[in-house]
């Protein structure tokens, strides 16, 4: 099946408090890209992936993570 890419690049994440701020629940054969972006005071978690991350590439480069609590960055299943 095909590849989905999801590239994020200089963007601001900030202020959620309920939710985690970026939830992927299906992460499969995913080509993800979050580069040079702000991710501040996320009380409940940052950027998560909920289910499998198969033959997926994951890409975090030159963030900046500031006051975030709960889970920064998590994998339910690797």
């Amino acid at each position: 099946s095909d590849q989905f890419t999801l590239h994020l690049r200089s963007i601001n994440v900030t202020s959620h408090f309920y939710d985690p701020a970026i939830l992927l629940t299906t992460a499969d054969n995913m080509d993800f890209l979050l580069t040079d972006s702000i991710i501040y005071e996320n009380a409940n978690g940052a950027l998560i992936f909920g289910g499998t991350t198969s033959l997926s590439q994951i890409r975090l480069i030159a963030n900046r993570w500031v006051k975030n609590s709960g889970p920064i960055v998590h994998f339910g299943l690797v």
